[in-house]
């Protein structure tokens, strides 16, 4: 549903024209406005799909982070005037790198797999990869763009049916 349509009252981004951000209205993260109205948090590193909030500075620019981040917290119950409601709108154009921990049992052909999984089944690129064995056990770490949660989520679910994965989780760095 376009903007302005929804009756859910969700707005888009946007500063009015009084430059202060309504902080009684949830407002709607979308890729337009990125950099403009909000900016994503270097502490936590959210992407589209994790659950947020914003902190509004003093410039009135929205700051996103994760909600279980120690540093939205400490704003929540410092700041917490500061503090507004923020939602995801789809976003399918903008990447962002993050990293895939995966643990296994290596064998002969495993990382192609993986690979498969990665690159044919969903065209998501790999940024970089470290990967190293102990005793038969490996562990990679592969830092790839993705476009939300979602995507991470589905990459997750697939890698772990490979038959010598143990696990497969996001994890920030």
């Amino acid at each position: 549903m376009p903007f302005g349509g929804s009756s859910d009252n969700k707005q888009p981004a946007s500063v009015p024209i009084d430059g202060k951000v309504d902080r009684k209205k949830s407002i709607k993260l979308t890729e337009e406005n990125a950099g403009k109205t909000y900016t994503l948090a270097t502490c936590c590193h959210p992407i589209p799909g994790d659950d947020v909030l914003g902190y509004v500075d003093e410039k009135e620019m929205i700051i996103v982070h994760k909600r279980q981040c120690p540093v939205a917290a400490k704003l929540k119950s410092s700041f917490g005037e500061r503090i507004v409601s923020v939602d995801w709108a789809t976003h399918k154009v903008q990447s962002f790198v993050e990293v895939l921990e995966i643990k296994g049992i290596d064998r002969k052909g495993v990382l192609i797999q993986i690979l498969k999984v990665i690159s044919e089944g969903y065209g998501v690129n790999i940024n970089k990869m470290n990967i190293e064995t102990i005793d038969g056990i490996f562990m990679g770490r592969f830092y790839i763009y993705v476009h939300d949660t979602e995507d991470i989520n589905n990459l997750c679910k697939n890698i772990i049916k490979i038959k010598e994965i143990n696990s497969v989780q996001r994890i920030q760095e």
